[in-house]
């Protein structure tokens, strides 16, 4: 009676620490979501990096100088900064600066909303320009972002601005809406099923640095190497990733890269941002400006499609997936209008939503036959051409407890490209090389193996199925495989002896 006694009281004080743990944690988690959120409404402050163009500037009765344009541009632009800090922290004290009047006046309105925003994109149309040099006015389109709760919006508007010189900085006077239209995220696939299933193609990461390493280690030789073989496997598409931020040698090497693929007859599928996490409105213009450098390449004869990102159902925790339906949704629409090429997102499984806005859907697949089959069908319900973005079987042979060699990995393409056929769908095979070098993703050595050539550049067993021939298996597999087992048995006896000791103790 007296254990049950203590062992009660021990468990009541226990949930009592715990609530207390919890009452005191509380406050600390209140106070960093406060400080995110404030953080996020100061950079809504921060000078943005896209770029804005000024039309046809023509003398409206008065040439507009270089340097006055500029002078406007800035004072305008940090004009809408403040009002997209106001709106999202409710803080209008610092509105005065920038607007006067009428626009004063819709300025405090729009900050009452405590929505976020942004604006991106922006063209200006000269409209007047006083004789005296302090009156100016013009006309903005801009697209124009808004988050609130969990809704994403994005719409494209027309301004009318007119703007005053005072006290040497140029201030909002008046401004109306002239045009307000939002994007039908909802579009009819541009690319056919037929199109879709003729592709077989392979994921390529680089091979000597490989992954983040690429395009800071560019090698036209590797490169052009690289794709000649993938042709040489009768394989018709490669499919490479552009990490966000862009680094400047993409921009620098891109064009190489599109050159080799024309000359080697592969077609591509660029995949973007690839490495971003975050999906935030904020970041939207610095994305917009890297994509508008971008379209040059992205029309490239040999780009078949692009793919907006990799996987972005793994960030869906962290930014929730109204951000990530959001940002993937625009810029689907604005790239297919912008690039003319299919568009898709290469998530694991179709997202019902983001797929409204894509020319096709994907799957990622590393498991059973039985498994993708499922999968592969549920996508084919969503109403668009499907396409196996990613699949593979690793050839590591002493990974324990799951070794492979490479007869199993040739057996198991075999058994998907199959199923492919049989169902219709077009693949990508995970990925070209095997990989001595570089750090790979999370530290995974399994990632070393996936490659349907090895590290030394030799082919592996499942080259022969990509060729349609018959593959058997070699005295080097048939060796590998007995060494994964003979592991398995190492391990298990190391096993038995430690039982046998424990035994040995626990009965002495």
């Amino acid at each position: 009676m007296l254990f049950r006694l203590l062992r009660l009281v021990g468990w009541l004080t226990l949930l009592g620490c715990l609530g207390l743990g919890v009452w005191l944690l509380l406050p600390r988690l209140e106070q960093a979501a406060r400080q995110e959120a404030a953080l996020s409404a100061l950079k809504t402050k921060e000078k943005s990096p896209d770029v804005w163009r000024w039309n046809n500037i023509k003398p409206m009765p008065r040439l507009l100088e270089p340097s006055r344009r500029d002078q406007i541009t800035a004072d305008y632009q940090a004009a809408l900064r403040e009002l997209g800090y106001a709106s999202q922290s409710g803080d209008s004290s610092g509105l005065r600066t920038y607007f006067e009047a009428a626009a004063l006046e819709d300025a405090l309105l729009a900050a009452q909303t405590k929505q976020r925003q942004n604006t991106w994109g922006h063209e200006l149309q000269l409209r007047f320009y006083a004789p005296d040099g302090a009156t100016v006015a013009f006309t903005d389109s801009a697209w124009q972002g808004f988050i609130w709760q969990d809704n994403f919006e994005v719409r494209y508007q027309v301004m009318d601005v007119v703007m005053s010189l005072s006290d040497g900085n140029w201030r909002v006077l008046h401004w109306r809406v002239l045009e307000r239209k939002i994007p039908a995220l909802t579009r009819a696939s541009s690319l056919g099923s037929q199109t879709l299933q003729q592709l077989r193609g392979v994921n390529y990461v680089g091979r000597l640095h490989p992954f983040n390493d690429f395009w800071n280690n560019w090698n036209s030789a590797e490169v052009r190497s690289s794709f000649r073989l993938a042709k040489a496997m009768k394989l018709n598409t490669v499919r490479f990733f552009i990490p966000y931020p862009t680094p400047k040698t993409v921009y620098q090497y891109l064009p190489a890269l599109l050159e080799i693929a024309r000359d080697e007859q592969v077609q591509l599928m660029p995949t973007l941002l690839d490495t971003y996490t975050k999906y935030a409105l904020e970041d939207i213009p610095a994305i917009y400006q890297s994509f508008v450098q971008l379209l040059p390449m992205l029309r490239h004869s040999q780009v078949l499609a692009i793919d907006l990102k990799n996987e972005a159902e793994r960030d869906a925790d962290q930014a929730g997936w109204h951000n990530i339906r959001g940002l993937l949704g625009f810029f689907a629409v604005w790239l297919a209008e912008k690039t003319a090429k299919p568009i898709t997102a290469g998530l694991s499984d179709p997202d019902q939503i983001v797929s409204k806005s894509l020319d096709f859907v994907t799957v990622h697949h590393y498991g059973s036959l039985l498994q993708l089959e499922t999968r592969l069908l549920a996508a084919q319900k969503v109403g668009k051409p499907v396409l196996l973005q990613e699949f593979g079987f690793h050839t590591q042979v002493n990974k324990l407890p799951d070794p492979h060699t490479e007869l199993e990995q040739a057996e198991y393409i075999a058994g998907v490209l199959a199923l492919c056929q049989r169902l219709g769908v077009g693949w990508l095979v995970w990925n070209l090389h095997d990989f001595r070098a570089g750090t790979m993703p999370n530290n995974r050595e399994v990632e070393r193996h996936l490659g349907l050539v090895r590290a030394d550049g030799s082919l592996k067993p499942v080259a022969e199925v990509l060729l349609g021939r018959i593959v058997t298996g070699s005295w080097q597999d048939k060796l590998s495989k007995v060494q994964a087992l003979l592991s398995l048995w190492w391990l298990g006896g190391l096993l038995l002896i430690v039982v046998l000791i424990f035994r040995h103790f626990r009965t002495a």
